[in-house]
């Protein structure tokens, strides 16, 4: 995922990202995820964050090549990070107020979402499962949201594409998106400590 995703933004940004990423491809895919990892990280295990788990006996979820992912990182109550485990296992995490939202847990809408996620490949135990799934992509089930469901049939939910075609805002840049994840699960902020 992420070599499609940098090469999606790398098209519209400095020469000088394009002359490094083209030096070295892998390299450079390389080191951009071992940073992301490192700075997600450090909000995945902020004090605020909280983990759920939750076995099904109905039903099962599917598992992708692209298992692990998450809501919007700015809607009102946090992310929510969605870890795959199995097919009748997954783990949540979040903020408490946004895991609270998870009273009722669709099956369904779940499976849905992963799918809108992977790349190339949806896998489950039973093919009535993947069935049922592919009705749902095309607009044949319960989701009606035909913009969303356009977005959930292309690769990544449509991220790489969006990224590649869509000016980054004005408001946004400079804007250090990590550290106000960190700030709003309760990691501490370094740079206002005193030390005496």
């Amino acid at each position: 995922m992420l070599p499609r995703m940098v090469a999606a933004v790398a098209d519209a940004t400095s020469p000088v990202f394009q002359v490094v990423r083209a030096a070295d491809l892998t390299l450079t895919d390389n080191l951009l995820r071992v940073e992301l990892f490192n700075r997600l990280k450090e909000v995945y295990t902020s004090p605020l964050w909280k983990w759920r788990g939750l076995s099904i006996r109905s039903g099962e979820f599917v598992l992708t090549d692209h298992p692990v992912c998450g809501t919007n990182a700015i809607s009102k109550q946090g992310q929510i990070l969605l870890v795959p485990v199995s097919r009748s296992r997954i783990v949540f995490g979040g903020s408490r107020e946004a895991l609270d939202t998870l009273s009722e847990v669709n099956v369904r809408a779940i499976n849905l979402f992963l799918a809108a996620w992977a790349e190339k490949r949806i896998y489950a135990a039973n093919s009535s499962t993947l069935l049922d799934l592919a009705k749902e992509l095309r607009g044949e089930g319960t989701n009606q949201d035909h913009r969303w469901l356009e977005a959930a049939r292309k690769p990544l939910f449509g991220l790489p594409e969006r990224a590649a075609s869509t000016a980054i805002p004005p408001e946004a840049v400079g804007v250090d998106t990590f550290g106000v994840m960190k700030r709003r699960y309760g990691h501490p902020d370094v740079s206002t400590l005193q030390f005496h």
